[in-house]
């Protein structure tokens, strides 16, 4: 079962993440801080990584460059879920790393064709 890691410093988002994920048939990791989201990575090992852009303790745009910058991290698939206009976050997001980014709110067909998406390219 496909491992997916949601860093977003709300908890809400974060229990939506994890309940729709389990319903698409993936397996849920959550992390609300991103600095903990860096070693939870390493030692999980997760097959996708979804980050939020905008968050207190470090910008999404941040975590995915420590999570590229750190060598059992580095070629995890990185998708970027967030509220910020897609004009604005895109090429930050695309810049440090990140394989996909996609709009809240998210439609879950849409969050699952992402994974499958970057799970493919990867594969490649």
């Amino acid at each position: 079962m496909t491992l997916i890691l949601f860093v977003d410093d709300d908890p809400m988002a974060l229990h939506l993440m994890e309940k729709a994920s389990q319903l698409l048939g993936y397996r849920p990791l959550i992390c609300e801080s991103p600095i903990r989201a860096i070693s939870k990575a390493a030692e999980e090992q997760p097959d996708v990584i979804v980050v939020d852009f905008n968050m207190h303790e470090m910008s999404g745009v941040a975590l995915i460059r420590a999570l590229r910058n750190q060598k059992a991290t580095s070629r995890i698939p990185i998708i970027v879920l967030s509220a910020t206009d897609a004009d604005q976050g895109i090429s930050p997001s695309t810049a440090a790393g990140a394989n996909s980014y996609l709009s809240k709110p998210v439609d879950f067909d849409d969050l699952s064709a992402a994974i499958d998406r970057v799970l493919m390219a990867q594969k490649q």
